[in-house]
């Protein structure tokens, strides 16, 4: 199979795989446990950090010192983001806690951005997330709502690199290994 991944050795992303395919009973885990397959290809990006219990709960933390440019121009050098697979099944509570985190680690942290990936998102955005807390409109440009396929394209540099790994998941399947898609 010719290598198309720049962005993770195929030693890495086929272990990940095989040993994520070893973790659960069936062959449903990107249906099912799409965040935690996510975060575990994640944690083979070059600037990505998996936090396993520590650091606040966030589910990816992307630092880059040469800084990561955002939708809108401004550079910031940390991204701490959380996935949900359905955010149309946050309650609002969850939603006000989210954003709530979020901007603590602003106030924190002036040089970062902080977003809620949205997983099983049909259309692709990157757009600022604005929530309403007693009746009042809050929004910041730091905190955003993006689709999986702009987070990939942001960490790694590569516009269109969530359907590269589906492509080479697709390979991987055709060649024997034992995933659903």
């Amino acid at each position: 199979m010719n290598w198309k991944l720049n962005f993770i050795s195929q030693e890495d992303f086929t272990r990940y795989v095989r040993k994520a395919l070893d973790n659960v009973s069936n062959d449903f885990l990107l249906e099912y446990d799409k965040e935690n397959f996510h975060k575990g290809i994640f944690q083979y990006i070059a600037d990505c950090h998996v936090p396993r219990g520590e650091e606040g709960g966030w589910g990816v933390i992307v630092r880059k010192d040469s800084g990561i440019i955002l939708s809108d121009g401004d550079v910031v050098h940390t991204i701490y983001a959380q996935m949900k697979s359905k955010r149309s099944t946050m309650n609002s509570l969850t939603a006000i806690h989210s954003y709530l985190k979020m901007q603590s680690q602003l106030l924190e942290e002036d040089d970062c951005a902080c977003f809620l990936i949205e997983i099983d998102e049909k259309q692709s955005h990157n757009i600022k997330w604005t929530i309403t807390v007693d009746g009042k409109r809050i929004a910041h440009s730091r905190i955003r709502l993006i689709s999986l396929d702009q987070f990939y394209a942001l960490v790694t540099g590569q516009e269109g690199a969530l359907d590269q790994i589906y492509m080479v998941l697709t390979e991987l399947r055709e060649n024997g290994m034992e995933i659903c898609l």
